[in-house]
C-alpha cells in the first residue's frame, strides 16, 4: 500500500506542481492586467518567454552574442519610435554575454587562452589610455565616461567575446549570414524612404535637426534604421568589402 501511494504521489505531484503553478500566473496576469492596464498585462505574460529566452542563451553564449549583434543595427535606430536609453541597454547587454560565458565556464572548459591575441593587446593598450585620459585636468567625467564606451570599452570587450566564441568557421558562416541579412534589411528600408518617403518618427527627427545634415543642397541623404546617413553608408560599405575579403580567404 505504501509502496503504491509513493507512485501515485510521484506521478501527480510533478503534474500538480505544474497546475498550480499556470494557475498563480493567470492569477497574477489577471490582477495586471485589471489593475495596471492591457500593457503591463502583456509584459507579465511574456515573462515566461523570456525566461525561457534567458536559459536558452544562457546554455549557448553563441546565441547570446548573436543577439547582441542583430541588437546593435536596430537599438540606436529604434530611439526614434520609443525613448530609452539604448547605450545603456547596450551595456547591459554586453554585461549579460559576458555572463553567459563565464557561466557557461563554470560547468564546461572554454578555451579563454584565445583571449591572449595582438588585437586584445591592442585595444588594452587604447582603454589603459583613455583610462588615463582622465588624470587631463580639462576631461569631464560625464562626458569621457559617455564617449569612453563607444571608443574603447565596447571594442576591447567585443574582442573578448569574439576570441572565444567565434572560433570555428561555420560561426564566421553563421555570422556573415546575419550580417548579410541585415545589410540587406538595411538597403530595403533606405529604398523604402526613397521611393515612399519618410514615417512620422523619421519626420520628426528631421525636424528637430536631423535634416541640417540630411537634406542638403545636393538631395536627400537616407538614413534607413540607423543612426544617420554616415553610419548607414559606411555599414552597406564595410559589408562589401568584408565579404569581398573573405571570398578572397575561401578562395585561399
Amino acid at each position: 500500500m505504501r509502496t503504491l501511494l509513493e507512485n501515485i504521489a510521484k506521478l501527480v505531484m510533478p503534474k500538480l506542481f505544474v497546475y498550480v503553478g499556470l494557475l498563480i500566473f493567470l492569477v497574477i496576469f489577471y490582477k495586471a492586467t485589471m489593475q495596471r492596464g492591457y500593457y503591463f498585462g502583456t509584459i507579465v505574460a511574456s515573462l515566461p518567454f523570456i525566461a525561457i529566452v534567458i536559459y536558452l542563451l544562457l546554455k549557448n553564449p553563441l546565441w547570446s552574442f548573436v543577439f547582441l549583434f542583430i541588437s546593435n543595427y536596430f537599438v540606436m535606430g529604434a530611439m526614434r519610435y520609443i525613448y530609452f536609453p539604448g547605450g545603456i541597454l547596450m551595456d547591459i547587454i554586453i554585461g549579460f554575454c559576458l555572463t553567459t560565458l563565464i557561466v557557461k565556464t563554470t560547468y564546461k572548459n572554454e578555451e579563454w587562452k584565445r583571449v591572449i591575441n595582438p588585437l586584445t593587446l591592442t585595444t588594452s593598450i587604447w582603454l589603459l589610455f583613455c583610462i588615463l585620459e582622465l588624470l587631463n585636468p580639462r576631461s569631464v567625467v560625464t562626458d569621457w565616461a559617455t564617449q569612453v564606451r563607444g571608443m574603447a570599452v565596447y571594442p576591447f570587450f567585443m574582442v573578448i567575446l569574439v576570441s572565444v566564441l567565434l572560433y570555428k568557421y561555420k560561426h564566421l558562416k553563421l555570422i556573415l549570414f546575419i550580417w548579410s541579412i541585415l545589410t540587406i534589411a538595411g538597403a530595403l528600408k533606405g529604398y523604402w524612404q526613397k521611393n515612399h518617403g519618410f514615417d512620422h518618427a523619421e519626420l520628426m527627427w528631421l525636424y528637430s535637426g536631423g535634416a541640417r545634415t540630411h537634406l542638403i543642397a545636393s538631395g536627400i541623404r537616407y538614413f534607413s534604421f540607423f543612426t544617420d546617413a554616415g553610419n548607414y553608408g559606411s555599414c552597406m560599405g564595410f559589408f562589401d568589402g568584408r565579404i569581398f575579403y573573405c571570398r578572397h580567404l575561401y578562395k585561399k
